[in-house]
């Protein structure tokens, strides 16, 4: 840390080290948990709190740690345990699914995090492009956005329900309408025609009157249709 420091103030490298310290203190803490060098460990404490001190992240005058000042320690670990149990479980999980290889579950849990337990605690994480934004929003509003989003995702599910429905009804009638032969295709159309030719064509209206040359171009030309959709069919 003292080389740190020397080197034009290295603060990440003395943060590195700080952690290291803590994370080995932990250990010891692991494996002396029946008796403990309660003296060994107030040194490392005093040598944190005043390095703390030094960076002007501790502002008072305590002898050890962050002040407590204004707050009962049970009200402090109300306010502060559903945030520490949400990092917890959050680690625990990430931890079992590395151990896995699952990067797959990797990225679900943070989803859960993000959208689930943060929620809860009224946090918002947004993922912008290279950074993630943090806002204290509130559990309500948070919750109001969920419902919002989750009525608009199902909306969007119904609709694509129903445009597949009308899909599968129009591909339906397109395979009834394929399956008539060219010959019957105006035979039901008496109301409109009066004769037919030998194709099932018709030829005069239902007055009697001959149709014109136009009429029967568009009715021909229905009628190859109709003959090509059968013969693919067929």
């Amino acid at each position: 840390v003292h080389s740190s420091l020397c080197d034009s103030i290295d603060t990440p490298s003395v943060m590195k080290h700080i952690r290291e310290l803590i994370t080995i203190t932990n250990t010891y803490m692991d494996i002396e948990s029946d008796l403990p060098d309660a003296k060994l460990l107030g040194h490392i404490a005093h040598y944190i709190t005043d390095l703390l001190k030094t960076f002007g992240v501790i502002v008072t005058d305590n002898h050890i740690g962050f002040p407590m000042k204004g707050y009962q320690h049970s009200a402090m670990e109300e306010l502060l345990m559903p945030y520490v149990k949400a990092i917890a479980d959050f680690r625990e999980n990430v931890r079992k699914a590395a151990l896995q290889e699952n990067v797959t579950s990797v990225l679900n849990i943070c989803d859960n995090l993000r959208d689930e337990e943060l929620v809860e605690l009224g946090i918002r994480l947004e993922d912008k492009k290279g950074r993630t934004v943090v806002k204290l929003v509130g559990k309500e509003a948070l919750m109001r956005e969920k419902e919002a989003e989750k009525k608009y995702l199902e909306d969007r599910r119904r609709a694509k329900e129903e445009q597949k429905k009308k899909m599968e009804e129009l591909q339906l009638q397109r395979a009834a309408q394929a399956r008539i032969r060219p010959q019957d295709l105006f035979k039901d159309q008496t109301d409109k025609y009066s004769c037919f030719d030998d194709n099932g064509i018709p030829t005069h209206d239902i007055s009697g009157e001959p149709l014109s040359e136009k009429q029967l171009k568009k009715l021909q030309k229905l009628w190859k249709a109709q003959e090509k959709k059968y013969n693919e069919q067929n």
